[in-house]
């Protein structure tokens, strides 16, 4: 009855459902598809007015859990009433995207209208009151539940053990209905690592990779046509206390392939093999792109909100944690203070540096780039030996590879590059592999280093079209020689112009 319906407010859907087989068994589908064989069924929404369909929203539900054959599957949803909607004549909800000879056999259809803002909160049973309710495992875990462990020392936590590989966690499935390209997610939650005989276990928040230092992050997987994909959305804050809670931290976009995607898969994961972790507390919100201030990381700080006129979040160290920033290949990233003269201000450190391409990097909002916009960099960087007595280094400007060829040829390979920026391009086509833009200093190389004082870096750069085809791009900074630590800090990342 489209009288019930008003703009603005929300319709939920769920249903139990199975799939059938025309040979009377039952059938197996995956929930992560939105294309091929194996896709399961959804409902959508068709809008008419005057006898002419205004509006076909597909997909409106998902399924919330891995898919179980033989039992009933939970499919639910929810859109917004837009417009067209709340205009409309009829309104109809369809069953559909099953496969040819295979029919959804449907049970508990409701479909009802909420005014409450039902997506203030994603996570169902975020801090797992109601045991594993809602999450599935990763891996064959075996999840404990902990009574009176929780984060604050009350509520229940939950250990995930026996974790024989590191892609071993829980997950569950988030409601597409609460997003919309260019919503503004806030990720959070607590943890504790321990071994698998329950000693307790220090970890490298700055590990973006498979290590057995790593700490777990919390990702989503959602796919985009047949290609699945899997983003990093919270990571640890750093630096990481053994012995107690620690943190999850992170501030996500969506994009539109989050947006389109059919389902989506909230995980924690990635803690190397054989190690508990134990979480409580998480949490994912939607918030508003117009919003001044985030409360982060239990105090009032406002942090790490996507701004665009200054994409780098945490840009100078002077908040004590190093959230955001992580080693791409190797390495530590500390906060300390700068450590020479009378300086005392907190900055980046990136240190067990064992190449010259070790970096330290940051995601970056790609929303913030239109094609054609140009762009400058800013950095203030320091360099010192990693051993005792750690003394300052002195680069050779004249050892970047965008020096001219006469001043190259000059260059004092011992003293080596010194640091440089590069935007790094991931998850594009399929086809296409990786792709890097080296921002070499633009300041004058014959101007020596001067390894007594911070030294500016600038350059400028243009986005381009064939950027845009890659979903994930990070802003790193490389190039001194291997053992050589990288002080940094006043990183800026600001437009320039926003269409040249």
């Amino acid at each position: 009855d489209t009288r019930c319906l008003k703009e603005g407010e929300i319709i939920v859907i769920s249903a139990e459902v199975k799939l059938r087989h025309n040979r009377q068994y039952f059938a197996a589908c995956d929930p992560t598809l939105d294309v091929g064989h194996m896709i399961c069924p959804s409902a959508s929404i068709m809008v008419k007015k005057g006898g002419v369909t205004t509006l076909v929203d597909w997909d409106v539900t998902q399924i919330t859990s891995q898919w179980a054959v033989d039992g009933w599957n939970v499919m639910s949803g929810r859109v917004k009433i837009n417009a067209a909607m709340a205009d409309a004549e009829s309104l109809a909800v369809f069953v559909a995207r099953e496969r040819n000879h295979v029919m959804p056999v449907l049970n508990n259809f409701n479909v009802r209208i909420t005014s409450g803002n039902v997506c203030d909160q994603m996570v169902t049973n975020r801090n797992f009151d109601s045991g594993w309710e809602s999450w599935n495992f990763m891996g064959g875990v075996l999840p404990l539940i902990l009574d009176k462990n929780g984060g604050d020392g009350q509520r229940k936590s939950i250990k995930i053990s026996n974790r024989k590989k590191w892609f071993h966690g829980i997950g569950q499935y988030l409601d597409t209905g609460c997003l919309t390209e260019g919503d503004i997610i806030l990720i959070t939650g607590t943890f504790r690592l321990t071994t698998s005989n329950g000693v307790t276990f220090n970890c490298n928040p700055a590990i973006r990779r498979v290590h057995p230092d790593a700490c777990p992050i919390i990702g989503l997987k959602y796919s985009r046509g047949k290609n699945i994909l899997y983003t990093e959305i919270a990571h640890t804050v750093g630096p990481y206390k053994t012995d107690q809670w620690n943190k999850f931290y992170g501030v996500f976009t969506t994009t539109n392939a989050v947006y389109r995607a059919r389902s989506l898969w909230l995980y924690v994961n990635r803690a190397y093999a054989d190690i508990d972790i134990i979480i409580d507390d998480l949490s994912v919100t939607p918030i508003t792109r117009g919003s001044s201030t985030i409360q982060a990381m239990g105090d009032d700080t406002a942090f790490g909100y996507p701004k665009c006129d200054q994409v780098i979040r945490n840009n100078d160290g002077s908040s004590g944690k190093s959230i955001f920033w992580l080693a791409d290949e190797d390495g530590i990233i500390d906060v300390a203070p700068l450590g020479f003269k009378s300086d005392k201000r907190y900055v980046f450190h990136h240190k067990n540096r064992n190449q010259w391409y070790f970096s330290m990097l940051q995601v970056i909002d790609r929303t913030c780039f239109p094609v054609g916009s140009k762009w400058k960099a800013e950095a203030s960087f320091y360099l010192y030996g990693d051993v005792k007595p750690y003394d300052a280094w002195e680069c050779d400007k004249r050892c970047n590879n965008e020096t001219p060829a006469e001043a190259r040829a000059k260059c004092n390979k011992p003293s080596g590059s010194c640091p440089w920026m590069a935007i790094h391009f991931e998850d594009g086509p399929k086809e296409k592999p990786r792709k890097y833009v080296h921002l070499a200093n633009r300041i004058d190389y014959t101007i020596p280093w001067d390894k007594s004082q911070l030294n500016k870096f600038e350059q400028e750069f243009i986005i381009t079209k064939d950027m845009m085809e890659y979903e994930k791009w990070s802003v790193a900074i490389l190039g001194p020689n291997a053992h050589i630590n990288i002080a940094m800090t006043d990183l800026s990342l600001r437009p320039i112009t926003h269409v040249v």
